[in-house]
């Protein structure tokens, strides 16, 4: 039973070993906003009316 556990584990490291998460941050002028991107996702945004570089 122990070996089906390690089986399973070294699976489950092996693929999360080839996961890839393409994350992107920038600066929107025109909208006022900064912003983090994963995997073409918004996941996090700040109002920042001033900001036009990142």
């Amino acid at each position: 039973m122990t070996r089906i556990y390690i089986s399973i584990l070294a699976v489950l490291f092996s693929v999360s070993l080839f996961a890839q998460t393409k994350t992107f941050a920038g600066a929107d002028y025109s909208q006022g906003i900064v912003f983090v991107m994963e995997n073409n996702r918004i996941v996090w945004k700040h109002k920042a009316p001033d900001s036009n570089d990142l």
